[in-house]
């Protein structure tokens, strides 16, 4: 999925990192799947994406006591701590081997070390205005509203987290959407052109 942009790594150190999937893609790969498919879905994606962050903070120990630890506490498990550490172990194998590699790995450093805003999801939907209380007639016309998310910081203070995250709400017409993928396309391809130097 990764491999296809059908889902996104979201990045926001040192607070944790999550996987990206729209409901379509979802949808996709549970299709004839029983209801809670897509829930069991969810949640293994969001299991990979806590997992990241461990692997991308190089203290996979320290992880992996602290879950230990808290797991001992929970009075409905069944599990011995050797064994749910036997488990993390695994997965945290897995997690390294399918979505781990050198280019994630230097995305998340960037972001720890970034003095503006830094993008972390967006989220959208499709309207149309009807009507407008400062405008006598309005021909119906359809727009998006996108949310756009960012991390404002990266420190790994706790009392950051409160303020760390912010977004923007932002209409666009079809035309603006054509314009800002015309831009966003010219970046996407000098980027890929530096980092095509770099590698070098």
């Amino acid at each position: 999925m990764l491999i296809n942009g059908e889902a996104f790594i979201s990045l926001s150190p040192p607070f944790g990192s999550t996987i990206e999937i729209d409901r379509a893609v979802i949808g996709k790969y549970v299709k004839g799947q029983p209801a809670e498919a897509e829930s069991e879905f969810k949640k293994q994606a969001a299991e990979a994406g806590g997992l990241l962050t461990p692997i991308l903070e190089k203290n996979i120990d320290d992880a992996i006591r602290s879950r230990v630890s808290h797991r001992a506490t929970e009075a409905s498990t069944k599990q011995s701590p050797e064994e749910y550490e036997n488990e993390l172990r695994e997965k945290l194998q897995e997690v390294k081997k399918y979505l781990y590699n050198d280019h994630l790995e230097k995305r998340y450093n960037l972001k720890k070390s970034s003095k503006a805003p830094s993008f972390t999801d967006i989220d959208w939907d499709i309207k149309t205005k009807h009507a407008d209380a400062k405008l006598a007639s309005l021909e119906p016309f359809p727009y998006a509203t996108c949310k756009i998310s960012f991390q404002k910081e990266f420190d790994a203070n706790p009392y950051n987290f409160f303020n760390a995250f912010g977004s923007i709400q932002i209409n666009f017409s079809v035309d603006e959407i054509h314009y800002l993928q015309r831009v966003l396309s010219t970046i996407e391809e000098r980027l890929k052109s530096v980092e095509k130097e770099l590698s070098k």
